[in-house]
């Protein structure tokens, strides 16, 4: 996948979620369309959600960590972290 190409950037903020984030990795892995990238900006999880995680990356999954802050931020500042680093065209939540 060439980045310049890149449509949909898909931002998935990312904290102790072990349980749900294989499924939500899987869905946007069976999709057809091909133009895509999944930045998952993980806010300091202390639960295995990162080693899930690890087992898909990728040119097109992107890995964003925060635990170098002292506490969480929050969704929302997670999704903005990932909105400065899309290179797609279009954003998803």
């Amino acid at each position: 996948m060439n980045e310049n190409n890149i449509s949909f950037s898909i931002v998935c903020p990312l904290y102790n979620k072990e349980k749900y984030i294989k499924d939500t990795i899987e869905s946007v892995l069976s999709q057809t369309y091909v133009n895509w990238e999944l930045i998952i900006i993980d806010d300091g999880s202390t639960d295995n959600s990162v080693s899930v995680v690890q087992n898909y990356l990728c040119k097109n999954i992107i890995l964003l960590h925060r635990s170098h802050f002292s506490h969480k931020k929050g969704g929302s500042v997670s999704r903005n972290i990932g909105i400065k680093h899309a290179k797609g065209s279009y954003l998803l939540f």
